[in-house]
């Protein structure tokens, strides 16, 4: 997180996710979790220390004092998990805890073995490298902080098991790589997979340069065309697909605007070059146009009033911020050009950039957010039980609850008004068989505790992203007796 204070002195929690990163399996290329946390802890730090050194150039400023401590990865993962979603004068305390990413999005590195190639193997491994022991008694967490994908080639027999196994072992998204397994974007097989990752409500995330993205453009709107054929409209919006590197689909090329204003396609900017940022977000704003939506030929067969609930229930687009809704920052870590991360938040954070607040939290974190599937399981039964009235963090609720339970893991809660944050999250726990979920919600209000936390408080039909939903909020409120 990213700690900030703008020219008012509003303070303003940047919640940061790298959406491209490789996890080290076996003796594939990457980094280990705790790797990860060291390299992106000093990624804030050497941020806070150029807005220090060049105060003039940016928007925001930061006036706390910065320890040269390390972050200590297991309470960062596990037990300050809660400091996503908690007020900023809280977290300002001790910023240098909490100076690190967020959120993780990682998978394999590319298999070395002759095409076609079976994943299967390096996809578990990925699932087991992101289990946590407890330091106290070694028991095994689920890591909240890492979003595992898994990978596939659809040239493989047995590309549509590897899927499955992919949704068994818990990954929540998927990594195709065009160019590395020599497939076709076009391809019926390829096009199969796409609808398999809708009906699990699962982002795919495509290897693209050198004009891949009409390719993509092409084949999500033929697979719409057949939803739509098959009256399977719900699946619509849940069909989710990112541009990896999407600048090297050219900078200045139109047709990659065009692609990233389709509302089912997302752009993820590593290889996004310090000589291009202006360049690249002034024509993202320009062109990434929310009126566009409704130029998809596919879905002009359906009325404006039924394509706007569709996005708006999964999504919650709004026309201010819907060019930065699409795009996503990425690192392609450990390869290069993933030394350019602090460069790019830099930029955006400075004078130069030409988004607001709300457009910089979207592109660090919550336009990827907004599309991992969730995993908590809704109960009509709404509790009006209040299960903390402290105003700290859950880090004994959650151990306590951890010991009595297996974590299987944790959804955000986003909100896009008054701004683009996450304002809670859902955590989900097995016990005795049964899935129950929790709500830790920050309420900004000094009148009541910072958190509560409500048993199995809400109903996720689409996603764990319904941010257009008033009624969600309002639900969490009436729960507390404030209606």
């Amino acid at each position: 997180m990213l700690i900030l204070k703008d020219e008012y002195d509003v303070i303003h929690n940047f919640v940061l996710l790298d959406a491209h990163t490789h996890l080290r399996v076996n003796k594939l290329e990457g980094l280990v979790p705790s790797e990860f946390v060291r390299r992106y802890s000093k990624v804030v730090k050497d941020v806070v220390r150029d807005i220090k050194k060049s105060p003039k150039e940016y928007r925001y400023h930061f006036p706390w004092k910065l320890k040269n401590i390390s972050t200590d990865y297991y309470q960062f993962c596990q037990r300050d998990i809660y400091t996503v979603f908690h007020p900023g004068e809280e977290l300002s305390k001790a910023p240098e805890k909490y100076s690190c990413f967020d959120f993780i999005i990682s998978f394999s590195a590319n298999l070395t073995s002759p095409l076609p190639r079976d994943y299967r193997n390096a996809n578990s491994r990925v699932r087991e490298t992101l289990i946590e022991k407890s330091p106290d008694d070694n028991s095994p967490h689920n890591n909240f902080r890492f979003i595992g994908f898994g990978r596939l080639d659809p040239n493989h027999s047995d590309s549509l098991d590897t899927f499955d196994n992919v949704c068994q072992l818990g990954l929540r998204g998927l990594k195709l790589h065009p160019k590395e397994e020599q497939f076709e974007i076009n391809d019926a097989k390829t096009k199969y997979i796409l609808k398999r990752a809708a009906n699990n409500n699962m982002p795919i995330i495509f290897h693209t340069q050198d004009g891949m993205a009409s390719n993509i453009e092409e084949v999500v709107n033929e697979t719409i065309s057949d939803f739509i054929d098959a009256d399977k409209t719900d699946l619509i919006p849940r069909l989710k697909v990112i541009l990896g590197h999407a600048p090297w689909n050219g900078v200045g090329n139109k047709k990659l605007y065009r692609a990233l204003s389709h509302p089912n396609i997302f752009g993820e900017l590593s290889t996004l070059k310090p000589d291009s940022y202006e360049d690249f977000f002034s024509s993202a704003k320009k062109d990434v146009k929310y009126e566009r939506i409704f130029d998809v030929k596919q879905l002009s067969e359906l009325d404006k009033k039924t394509v706007e609930r569709l996005y708006f229930n999964a999504f919650g687009y709004n026309k201010l911020n819907y060019w930065s809704s699409k795009l996503m920052f990425g690192s392609d870590t450990p390869y290069p050009p993933s030394h350019g991360a602090t460069p790019l938040i830099k930029h955006m954070l400075s004078k130069r950039f030409v988004g607001n607040a709300s457009d910089i939290q979207n592109i660090l974190a919550v336009s990827a957010l907004r599309l991992i599937p969730p995993i908590a399981r809704a109960n009509p039964q709404i509790t009006r039980e209040k299960a903390t009235t402290s105003g700290q963090y859950h880090p004994m609720q959650l151990e306590i609850q951890k010991k009595d339970s297996k974590i299987l893991g944790m959804d955000p809660i986003l909100e896009v008004f008054p701004k683009v944050r996450i304002s809670g999250a859902v955590f989900s726990f097995l016990k005795n068989g049964d899935v129950g979920s929790y709500l830790y919600k920050s309420l900004f209000s000094p009148k009541k505790p910072l958190n509560t936390v409500i048993p199995n408080p809400i109903n996720l039909p689409y996603s764990s992203m319904t941010t257009s939903r008033v009624n969600m909020t309002r639900n969490i409120e009436m729960s507390l007796g404030e209606e």
